[in-house]
């Protein structure tokens, strides 16, 4: 359940229809909401849920009809469906989680949230739980306790603490992991393999930009809603990327061009999803930019950088410690810990980038988790409105 990226609106503080935008449906839209809600008070569910899908899917930037509908489909009964609408609310907008808490709001609207909010998080852990029954099934002698207990961060069902206050993934957290910021080289067998690669990575890499240039692309995309601090870098080549690789799917224009570089990586501990690997990115930060301070999706990861060119002033901080990047050294890190990164020179910097498994984890462990994402992504593949 994908509710971990901020989106562009808001929640009304009176009903499903207020923060409308003005645009030419925005009548027909708020008309329909009302239908809904009439019917739904008559306890004509059936006419109130295909009223809120016909306003949905007028404007499907408004989260508030989604709320709508999902409340309408739970109280039908319809328990997953309900979820599915909750989550992709949420997507688009996570203060519906949180609308509830806030007693200046209309009733109605917290009302729905707070159903919303446990609907969420209930469902987040029969996942888990389910994932976890379904791993155990495929490994019965696997042992896993500890992601068995592993916590989802924004829908886990009651408070939690971090180990570390530097360390703090925003979607998933396995608090009995010790929490490592940077890895030693020692811990990561294959270090040494990577770097002595280096030469051969860079020379793939030089190619594929020359041949392939129109195939780069913003590492972030335009739809992220991250803050002013982020603007330089959202949905533009200030921040630029060749995925290899990305939420498990291979790039398959890229492919061919990369192929010694794709060869090792098959070769070490990379992290996979469905056996592919999830990410791997050559990651290219132009001259004057920052990436701001932020942590990463999990603890359960660590996060891979070669540094293929690397001008003097490009570097990164990981919580108290900078470090400058060093062309051909491999540096690793558990990205849930407080990171930013900089290239104050004129020149790119670029960087291989992807993700291995944290050396602490077992590969019981290691395939516990990949089953939770896997289940996770998914049932987020099938969501519908």
């Amino acid at each position: 359940m994908s509710t971990d990226k901020p989106g562009p609106s808001s929640v009304s503080n009176q009903d499903p229809d207020s923060r409308l935008e003005p645009t030419p449906a925005q009548g027909k839209q708020i008309k329909l909401c009302h239908a809904a809600r009439r019917a739904e008070a008559a306890g004509h569910l059936n006419t109130a849920i295909a009223r809120y899908r016909e306003a949905v899917l007028l404007d499907t930037t408004n989260p508030t009809p989604l709320m709508y509908l999902g409340f309408a489909l739970q109280q039908a009964g319809n328990w997953d469906r309900a979820c599915q609408v909750y989550s992709l609310a949420a997507d688009l907008e996570p203060r519906v989680t949180r609308a509830w808490r806030k007693p200046s709001l209309d009733e109605d609207i917290r009302v729905r949230s707070r159903a919303l909010d446990q609907a969420i998080r209930q469902h987040s852990s029969d996942l888990h739980a389910a994932a976890m029954q379904q791993y155990q099934q495929r490994c019965p002698n696997a042992e896993f306790e500890r992601i068995r207990e592993a916590i989802w961060c924004q829908t886990h069902p009651g408070p939690f603490s971090y180990r570390s206050a530097q360390q703090r993934p925003h979607l998933f957290y396995v608090p009995d992991l010790a929490p490592v910021a940077v890895f030693d080289a020692a811990d990561l067998p294959w270090t040494e393999t990577l770097e002595r690669a280096w030469e051969v990575i860079c020379n793939e890499f030089q190619s594929l930009a020359e041949q392939q240039a129109e195939s780069e692309s913003p590492y972030l995309d335009a739809s992220l809603g991250l803050g002013r601090n982020w603007e330089s870098l959202i949905g533009t080549l200030n921040w630029g990327s060749f995925f290899l690789y990305r939420n498990g799917k291979v790039n398959a224009k890229l492919e061919s061009m990369v192929p010694q570089t794709l060869k090792l990586l098959g070769e070490i501990d990379t992290l996979t999803m469905a056996g592919t690997p999830r990410e791997v990115v050559f990651s290219i930060l132009r001259g004057k930019q920052h990436i701001p301070p932020h942590y990463g999706v999990a603890n359960t990861d660590a996060t891979v950088h070669l540094p293929l060119v690397a001008p003097a002033g490009s570097g990164i901080r990981v919580t108290d410690t900078t470090y400058a990047w060093v062309e051909g050294k491999v540096f690793a890190f558990d990205d849930a810990f407080e990171h930013e990164s900089w290239n104050r020179s004129e020149q790119p910097r670029v960087n291989l980038l992807f993700e291995a498994w944290h050396p602490d984890l077992t590969q019981q462990e290691r395939g516990a988790v990949a089953t939770a994402f896997e289940l996770r992504d998914t049932w987020n593949r099938a969501r519908r409105i």
